[in-house]
Order: structure tokens, then sequence, then C-alpha cells
């Protein structure tokens, strides 16, 4: 058995539900860490396979981990609850998703990168694990993450690696996923509050643009995770998504919080966004022509108009319209 840190520094959440087949080699990510001053809450979120039982026998076999047991609550409830329980000497905490896997030196670098600076996080880059297709290249979801955008003067443009992840890199369009690859200020999650359960899906985005009301999140151009997808993941869902993405950004943009400099932010990403889709559609609708195809040309052309009154308002309704 490994003894635990008296006061442990960093805490990391792992919410879990019926994931017997993968959490095993998520917890031993975690034991793997060359940073060692760390506990573990593994919240068992009501699964009704081993879940609980892999949970257990590592609180067994390591004390930094503790397991927290309740009924089905979903994983932002999860998250909530485990943040909760962590032990106060904890200052800085990491959400880690029971099917993905943490670089050994994961915590190293990112606790690197963030302690002792004025930054409220740290986040590096995912490759991933694709569990229906092996052959997958890792580096594509990497240059994703890699390339991040950020709205200035009114238009997306290339962040470099050396500028901080701010409200502008993440507001309209975020690259920081998943959540298991950002280190946060406790204090910092505390001031936003809880994740919330209203969003199935994408409720990482909506804590980063959260936190990055506060502050700025460092970035770190180096892999730390392994991600897992699969067609079966809750992310594959298309529907799903859209739904989420309509109702955060509405949240976003209605919100109480955003400071006048995050209003001009966000307006100009949305009416960025909307010059964009105008642009697509024009060349949808050229490209129709030359094919002879005039029922696209003509079904694209008379969606056109609606995103150009989404870009003289300025912002989304509830239904975008």
């Amino acid at each position: 058995m490994t003894t635990s840190h008296a006061d442990p520094v960093v805490g990391v959440v792992v919410p879990t539900y019926n994931m017997e087949q993968k959490l095993r080699q998520t917890l031993q990510s975690i034991i793997n860490q060359t940073f060692s001053n760390w506990t573990c809450c593994i919240v068992n979120d009501g699964s009704t396979d081993g879940s609980g039982a892999i949970a257990c026998h590592f609180a067994r076999l390591d004390s930094r981990f503790y397991v927290l047991n309740q009924i089905n609550q979903g994983i932002s409830a999860a998250r909530n609850n485990g943040m909760r329980a962590l032990p106060g000497s904890v200052e800085y905490v990491a959400f880690l998703d029971a099917d993905d896997i943490w670089k050994n030196d994961t915590l190293e670098v990112l606790f690197g990168a963030l302690h002792g600076t004025e930054f409220i996080g740290a986040h590096g880059l995912g490759e991933t694990i694709d569990c229906d297709n092996p052959a997958l290249d890792k580096a594509t979801f990497t240059e994703y993450g890699r390339s991040r955008l950020g709205i200035e003067n009114g238009r997306f443009v290339p962040w470099p690696s050396d500028r901080a992840t701010n409200f502008a890199a993440v507001a309209i369009h975020s690259k920081v996923f998943p959540p298991g690859l950002i280190l946060v200020r406790r204090d910092a999650l505390i001031r936003v509050g809880n994740w919330d359960p209203k969003f199935p899906i994408l409720q990482d985005w909506d804590m980063l643009i959260r936190l990055t009301r506060l502050g700025d999140f460092r970035f770190v151009d180096q892999v730390v995770i392994e991600y897992v997808r699969s067609s079966t993941s809750m992310s594959a869902s298309r529907k799903n998504n859209l739904i989420d993405v309509r109702n955060i950004y509405f949240k976003t943009f209605n919100s109480a919080e955003n400071s006048p400099e995050q209003k001009a932010i966000l307006r100009d990403g949305w009416r960025a966004v909307q010059l964009m889709k105008m642009r697509e559609k024009s060349r949808t609708i050229q490209d129709s022509l030359k094919r002879a195809n005039l029922r696209t040309a003509c079904t694209t052309a008379a969606a056109l108009p609606l995103n150009v009154i989404r870009y003289v308002r300025g912002y989304p309704t509830r239904r975008w319209l």
C-alpha cells in the first residue's frame, strides 16, 4: 500500500458510471504519475457493473484514492460532489474522465506550468485512442488542439503557442478538451460555481468559458492525455452536441458576468461565424449552379438571409432566429 501525503496539493476527481472495462487503466495512469503529491476522489455515480469494486480495489491499493458512492445523478453532479469531498489542503484540481489515460508526467507538467504564476489554470494537448478504429492517426487530434483560434479585430485568427488560452479563444469555439488535460486553481472553481447539469455533453466547454471570464490558462504544447473516442461515446452524438452548443451560446451571451470587453468579443465572434456561414453557402450555391443542381442552389439561397439577420442582430436567441 502507498501512504498518502498528509497535505496533498493536487486533487483529482474521477466520475465513473458503468466503466468497468476502462476504469482500471485510467486509475493506473494516476498511480503512474511522476508527481506524487495528489489525492483522488473516485465518484461512483450509481454504477450497476463492477466499477464500484474496481474503485474500492484501488482505494485499498493506494490510500491516496478514496471512493464516494452516490445514486446516479449524472457527470456534472458527480464532479461537483467529488470536488466538495477533496481535503482542504488541495489547491489545484483536475477532472479526469473514467475512460481517459494520463501520460506519466501529466501532473508534473501541468503543475510546473501553473504553480507560482498568475494563470488560473494550465492545459496541454490530447491524442486519441479510437476504440472503433485503432489505426486512427493520433496526431490528427493533437494538431487540432494545437491549432487554437481566437477572436481578434472582429475575426478568427490563429493563436500562437506562446499566447495564453483566454476568453477570446474559447467563448465561440473551443479546442480545449477533454477536461483531463486541464489543471485549474481550486479557488477559481469555487468562484465560478458548480458544473452545470443542464448540459449533458458539453458541460466542460461551459465550465471553461466561465473560468476564462476570471483569467487565462497557460498553454503547454505537449500531449498530456490519451482521449478515448468511440461511436458509442457521449461526444459522438452530433444532434445532442448541437443542442448543447445552442444552449451554451444562449447562456454565455446572456450572462450578467460578461465584462464590456467580453460582450464585444462575443458579438464579434458571433458575426464572424455568420460571415463564415454566408461564404460557405455562397460557395455551395455557385457549385450547385455549375452542376445544374437547381434544387440545392435554391434551398441554400433561401437559408442565406437567416445568417444576414443573425449577423445584423449580433447575438443568438434561444432558437438562433
